[in-house]
């Protein structure tokens, strides 16, 4: 029985993949909530492992049978797509994940991602039974496939901003037992059986929502338990999950570095506002007017910026709950601006009746919280401020776009703090509190290299004159100035931390106790500062956007000495920042060897029995083109995603536009090809040709484009984006269902084997692409990428040979 309305089957290939995509990046939050962000990583991976071992399941099975009822095998395997999605849901926000027991990490991570990879294994079945057992044009069927794609990207941000994580799953299950409908178009009691099921699932996702308090919530964060009754507010959207515990009366104050002589008792009324479970900032209750409570502020080394003199304007990076915005005006700033990429800590502070009167900041006169990103609004705004404060900006959150893509790495470059420093007056400061924990300096050393750089570029002689650091428990602040410190704020600040027994760490007039950061802090140039950077343990070398990876300070190129540094050298030296990266470069690690054995096991040598059905020059052949079209999508895709997050501001917008216009184009490209297919040498060499081109053009010209138009509002930023992609993805779109065309012509039974490779290096890059990003630069591995398409021309002509034969 072969289905015979197209526009039904088409919209439930097209709602199907939807649903795929988009819970893939509902997955990533909900486990960004419920993990640490390195581990949400693994959600790719888990997908693209499902997908394929259902695919090669269909082409286990019975063809003949397959192709007679394939109405009968879409509808069941969109049903259990769904229930399973359901399951995977209960076990992900029911189970504590991860566990400092090793042990008991061994078997709570791989039974969730076994679950998880369930639900992924029948839509890989049902994928796979639409392109190889229809009737219907394969690039049709794979154009629809990515165009619904594309549009669960939108759909899965739409759902992050208006519902909660588990609540938008539960609708995807239900939108996924429903595409069973359009296969069959309800023409058995079952199919409405399953119609009705679908409906009702997506009713709870909707009614859990609306509830002031779901009744469907992450019970684990972090391996800690934290129930609704802890809660008082919680608010999902597409960068993180916002919650603000219990109101603490009489608790100590909170401060981030505390001087040593805070007056003890000293206490404070808070409430904490948490990103997705861990990352905390406080929201001090505050009528408006009773300055003289907050003078425990003085004692944070956060506010040395303030002891200095002439501080009147303050804008403030990361807003949170608040408490920078009320140091500057404790200090005496009168003018401030306070600025959140994260809309809804923003709304708290400005438009929850609850909170905004709790905190009373937005009353402040002459005061602003807006939901901004800092590098755009800077480089949009010609005011000049006294001082711009970051302390401590970072969640380790992963946002939709993926693990490794966290919202701060854009704020962390040279090209940032350039932009920053253009927004300072001549003599006011860039304040930047970061973790430093007693003989480590890993993240202070890239913190003084990077604003060496900066500086440099602006064409500052002696940068160092520009630059102090001082340290108070786990905390070291740098201020730094677009010119050299005066004695007035040099003086200033040594006195405070005289007052307040903070260490100055190193200054104009006081060298570090750490060679290796004087060596930095004197360096004469780039190439001096590269030079005082390469030969430490950790990478504190500057980073910049083409390499924004100022939290992954491990040397990902050298897996033996991160294995030494995180499990044979523990000690006072490594900080609890530096271990969280150290081990989530040693997950990914382990999620490339586990990508690479498991897609050995279960995608390759199960299928090598085919091999025997062709020549085997046809079989290495098709074997490498399978193979770099696999691995040369997802290093295009991932070095794109994660470049474009620095230029149009957040990870979520790059998702939203980068993965939408690329997989949409390519939708596009495959349908074009159905009805212009490659049949000649000369079509394929032109073709490869220009997918080489074009992208080794785009990572070359990358860089400084986006340096070019950084400064443009939103909209004219999206629209180069899309126009810089929608041309590639259309190349793209060619690859797949060309492969197959030459494939199936020569040898059939052989799309099993040549199914496995492409799946199996998809899985593999989708980390490995990760890794070299990290590693070598985004320009880099999108070259690589380029450098893959460019090869296939030998393969592809190849195959040619054989299909003309």
């Amino acid at each position: 029985m072969i289905q015979k309305n197209n526009w039904a089957f088409f919209s439930g290939v097209f709602l199907v993949c939807a649903c795929v995509m988009a819970l893939q990046i509902l997955q990533s939050r909900i486990f960004s909530v419920v993990t640490w962000y390195h581990l949400s990583f693994l959600v790719i991976s888990i997908a693209m492992f499902g997908l394929t071992l259902g695919a090669l399941k269909v082409y286990a099975g019975n063809e003949l049978d397959q192709r007679q009822n394939l109405p009968a095998h879409l509808r069941a395997n969109s049903f259990w797509f769904g229930v399973i999605t359901l399951l995977s849901l209960i076990v992900q926000i029911a189970i504590p994940i991860i566990s400092t027991d090793f042990k008991t990490l061994l078997v709570t991570l791989p039974f969730v991602a076994g679950v998880t990879a369930a639900a992924y294994y029948y839509a890989g079945q049902l994928i796979s039974l639409c392109l190889t057992r229809s009737d219907k044009p394969v690039g049709l069927v794979y154009g629809a496939d990515l165009i619904g794609a594309s549009a669960g990207c939108l759909g899965a941000l739409a759902l992050m901003q208006t519902i909660d994580g588990p609540s938008a799953v539960l609708v995807i299950s239900g939108l996924a037992i429903l595409s069973g409908y359009l296969f069959t178009l309800g023409d058995t009691r079952q199919t409405r059986r399953h119609g009705i099921i679908g409906l009702l699932i997506i009713l709870c996702g909707l009614l859990n929502a609306s509830l002031a308090k779901p009744l469907i919530y992450p019970l684990w964060t972090k391996g800690a338990l934290l129930t609704e009754k802890h809660i008082n507010f919680e608010k999902w959207n597409s960068i993180s999950r916002v919650t603000v515990i219990n109101q603490l009366e009489g608790h100590p104050v909170f401060l981030w570095g505390a001087s040593p002589l805070l007056p003890k008792n000293t206490t404070a009324e808070y409430q904490y506002l948490m990103i997705d479970g861990d990352a905390s900032t406080p929201i001090t209750k505050f009528d408006g007017v009773s300055w003289s409570k907050l003078k425990y502020l003085e004692y944070d080394v956060t506010n040395i910026p303030y002891f200095m003199p002439g501080i009147n304007s303050v804008a403030v990076i990361g807003v949170g709950g608040g408490r920078d915005l009320l140091s500057a005006r404790y200090f005496g700033a009168k003018k401030t601006i306070a600025m959140d990429v994260n809309a809804t800590q923003v709304n708290l502070l400005t438009k929850n009746q609850e909170y905004s009167n709790y905190a009373n900041l937005n009353k402040l006169p002459n005061s602003k919280i807006i939901n901004s990103e800092a590098r755009n609004f800077f480089s949009r705004n010609n005011e000049k401020f006294d001082v711009i404060q970051m302390s401590l900006i970072d969640t380790w959150a992963a946002t939709g776009a993926g693990a490794f893509a966290l919202s701060e790495n854009s704020i962390y470059t040279v090209d940032a703090f350039k932009i920053f420093m253009n927004s300072l007056n001549p003599h006011g400061a860039l304040s930047v509190s970061r973790w430093q924990k007693d003989d480590s300096y890993n993240e202070i050393g890239r913190m003084i290299s990077m604003t060496m750089a900066a500086l440099q570029d602006r064409g500052v002689k002696d940068p160092w004159k520009n630059i102090i650091v001082v340290r108070s428990a786990r905390i070291a602040t740098m201020v730094a100035s677009p010119e050299a410190l005066t004695t007035a704020q040099l003086t200033a600040i040594e006195k405070a931390s005289t007052k307040y027994k903070y260490e100055i760490l190193i200054s104009p007039r006081t060298p570090s106790r750490f060679a290796a950061l004087n060596a930095i802090y004197k360096s004469a140039d780039r190439a001096a500062l590269l030079k005082a950077t390469q030969d430490e343990t950790y990478d504190i070398s500057p980073p910049s956007d083409m390499r924004p990876f100022f939290f992954n300070q491990a040397k990902v190129m050298k897996p033996l000495q991160i294995i030494k540094a995180a499990y044979l050298e523990k000690s006072s030296a490594v900080s609890d920042t530096m271990q969280g990266h150290l081990n989530a470069t040693l997950n990914l690690y382990i999620i490339i060897l586990f990508s690479v054995i498991a897609a050995t096991l279960t995608l390759i040598l199960p299928f090598r029995g085919a091999l025997a059905d062709a020549p085997s020059k046809f079989v290495r052949a098709g074997s490498a083109y399978f193979a770099m079209i696999g691995l040369g999508f997802m290093f295009v895709e991932i070095s794109l995603m994660q470049i474009m997050t620095t230029f149009l501001g957040h990870p979520v917008y790059s998702l939203g536009i980068v993965l939408f216009s690329l997989i949409l184009s390519s939708g596009f490209g495959s349908m074009l090809s159905e009805r212009h297919p490659l049949r000649t040498r000369h079509g394929i060499m032109v073709w490869t040709g220009l997918i080489f081109v074009y992208i080794a053009t785009m990572a070359v010209i990358i860089d400084p484009m986006t340096k070019l138009f950084i400064e443009q509002p939103f909209i004219i930023r999206t629209l180069i984006t899309i126009g810089l992609i929608m041309p590639c993805g259309l190349l793209l779109g060619y690859a797949f269902p060309t492969g197959m065309r030459l494939t199936q012509s020569v040898a059939p039974k052989m799309t099993a084997w040549f199914w496995g490779i492409n799946g199996a290096c998809g899985v593999v890059a989708s980390a490995l692409a990760v890794l070299v990003g990290i590693g070598w630069g985004l320009d880099i591995t999108l070259l690589i990428g380029a450098c893959f398409y460019g090869l296939l021309t030998i393969p592809a002509l190849t195959l040619l040979k054989f299909s003309n034969a």
